[in-house]
């Protein structure tokens, strides 16, 4: 039996991933430090420990556990504030940024943020003065300047925040691009309301809820515009079938429930139509206090009933006044003008307590039919 081999490559495939392994941390110790130190200045404090899973790649890859930004407040001076921790005698730069405007006024305006340490470099901004705003200009010029939504200035107010990342493609000057919505879909006013500056096309969508729709501007010229038979409808609580009333583009009315008018009063009316051809009961229509005209027009050979407890006292068609089942009841009253081509039929007191019934015409003389005995 010949001899057996010993072969040494173990000790050799071992001895490599020691060396790769050393290599490894040396490098992950490296990339934390490149992306992670913290405003002390320190490569270790605030971060993991090496043997935790939650470390960043140097060389890109995922992001595992929590990505921290260092939180400092800077009051604004001049349009400015820097960045840089320690007036540029390090590569530490803050990152989360509380602004506060200069002398704690109620507006202010940032121009630039200068110190920026690296290309990409990513910032937080938010406004820490209760009731204020900060307006953050765009392309106001200089290293630190701005570049924001829509090229208009950024208006940051309480207590909001955004996020502002280098764009390194900007020349000549070092330039902060504002991550955040365009100003001109809405700009909030010093109440908390959004005012629209541009159309709000909704297209096909729908606002399903909202607390109320108000119209308070001083402005009378607004108004809800309806085209192309469009409607605005009120539906019950399910949210299924017609509401109370349907408003569309004909300027009408469809009323499909009751309106309780209680303790309200419609102050003007131009015109007043019904046309249901039901008799209403007793009690479901009253009118008054009413300024200007009415008109209650009825189709020929039709003609308007009054009722009383539902049965017909007036009648008024082609042929005139028709009263039924009663009498013509007239109160004493003081001779009435008279006028042309028309006559007056009246009662009044003969001055000795008796009731006449008289008759005035148009040249103003009046005409005893009767006196009382």
């Amino acid at each position: 039996m010949g001899k057996a081999s010993v072969y040494k490559s173990e000790g050799s495939i071992i001895n490599q991933d020691i060396r790769n392994n050393v290599k490894l941390s040396a490098m992950n110790r490296q990339g934390i430090q490149n992306v992670s130190i913290n405003s002390g200045g320190s490569a270790t404090k605030g971060l993991a420990p090496l043997n935790d899973k939650s470390k960043l790649s140097k060389i890109g890859g995922q992001i595992i556990g929590s990505l921290a930004f260092s939180h400092n407040q800077d009051f604004i001076s001049s349009g400015t504030i820097s960045s840089d921790s320690n007036s540029g005698n390090s590569t530490i730069s803050k990152s989360y940024l509380h602004l506060v405007p200069e002398g704690s006024a109620g507006t202010d305006t940032l121009n630039n943020i200068t110190g920026r340490k690296f290309e990409g470099q990513i910032m937080i901004l938010t406004n820490a003065l209760s009731g204020s705003t900060i307006t953050l200009t765009h392309t106001a010029t200089g290293d630190g300047q701005f570049t924001c939504p829509d090229a208009s200035d950024y208006d940051l107010v309480y207590p909001n925040a955004v996020m502002i990342i280098d764009d390194p493609t900007q020349t000549p000057y070092q330039t902060w691009k504002v991550i955040g919505p365009a100003p001109s879909t809405s700009v909030a006013d010093n109440l908390g309301n959004h005012i629209a500056t541009t159309d709000l096309d909704m297209s096909n969508n729908t606002i399903i809820d909202f607390n109320g729709l108000d119209q308070q501007n001083a402005n009378t010229t607004g108004a809800i515009n309806l085209v192309n038979n469009s409607s605005i409808r009120w539906k019950d609580t399910a949210g299924t079938g017609e509401g109370i009333f349907r408003l569309n583009n004909l300027d009408n009315f469809s009323f499909t429930h009751s309106i309780d008018m209680s303790s309200k009063n419609i102050t003007a009316i131009e015109k007043a139509v019904f046309s249901n051809s039901g008799i209403p009961s007793a009690g479901e229509v009253a009118i008054g206090a009413i300024t200007g005209d009415m008109y209650f027009e009825a189709l020929s050979n039709d003609s308007f009933y009054f009722r009383i407890n539902g049965t017909t006292q007036v009648e008024i068609d082609e042929d005139g006044l028709d009263i039924r089942n009663g009498w013509l009841e007239l109160e004493e009253r003081t001779a009435p003008t008279g006028l042309s081509n028309h006559t007056r039929l009246y009662a009044k007191d003969n001055g000795s307590g008796k009731t006449q019934l008289v008759v005035i015409f148009g040249s103003g003389v009046e005409q005893v039919i009767a006196t009382e005995p």
